[in-house]
């Protein structure tokens, strides 16, 4: 999430998103994953009122590779597993997964490279799927346009995952989970959100 884009139509229809997220009794926790400088308190603010999120649902931490992501939970919180969890990168995931080595990690090693701190790696985003958590990630069209949500739902798919999406002409939303469940129950939401539309903006897989 960039400053530049802060407040934008797109930030609204987020919070109708996280309407379909939230589950009664059920924590969640929202990830700006903010690019640039460190925001004002103003700015914080800002965000929260247009997301409907409150203060102890923020997870603010600028989005610094050289310090790892995701960021560590406080001390004697759930993992973020245990969370449903609204991750703002300013591009979405990854276009092509990139090669990880070694044992799985809580939080990935360094990348200086400036595009990396724009995007959410597969890496990153299987290391905060618990067993019945949803993870819901913005996501920007890439340029091949058309048929894209799908692209991107079937990578997920050869991982394991169960993922739906919601596609709003250039954005969308990416719903993870490893639950059977959970994915029936976000499409359920998603489909009464969209009402008669939502026979050419939901997909899953």
């Amino acid at each position: 999430m960039n400053r530049e884009h802060l407040g934008d139509a797109y930030d609204f229809w987020k919070r109708a998103m996280l309407d379909v997220l939230r589950k009664p009794r059920s924590g969640i926790r929202i990830m700006p994953m903010v690019t640039d400088k460190k925001w004002t308190k103003l700015e914080i603010g800002t965000y929260k009122t247009l997301l409907g999120a409150r203060t102890d649902e923020l997870v603010l931490q600028n989005f610094d590779r050289k310090e790892g992501f995701p960021p560590p939970y406080p001390t004697g919180a759930k993992k973020w597993g245990k969370y449903n969890l609204f991750l703002d990168p300013d591009t979405g995931i990854e276009n092509k997964k990139s090669k990880k080595s070694g044992k799985r990690r809580e939080r990935s090693g360094t990348n200086k490279s400036p595009k990396s701190v724009r995007y959410l790696k597969h890496s990153d985003l299987e290391d905060l799927l618990g067993e019945t958590n949803v993870v819901a990630v913005y996501q920007h069209a890439p340029r091949e346009a058309e048929g894209w949500l799908t692209t991107k739902l079937n990578k997920l798919r050869s991982n394991g995952i169960k993922a739906v999406g919601y596609e709003a002409g250039r954005v969308g939303m990416i719903f993870a989970t490893r639950n059977k469940k959970r994915s029936r129950e976000i499409l359920k939401g998603l489909k009464k959100v969209a009402g008669p539309t939502a026979a050419r903006r939901i997909s899953s897989v």
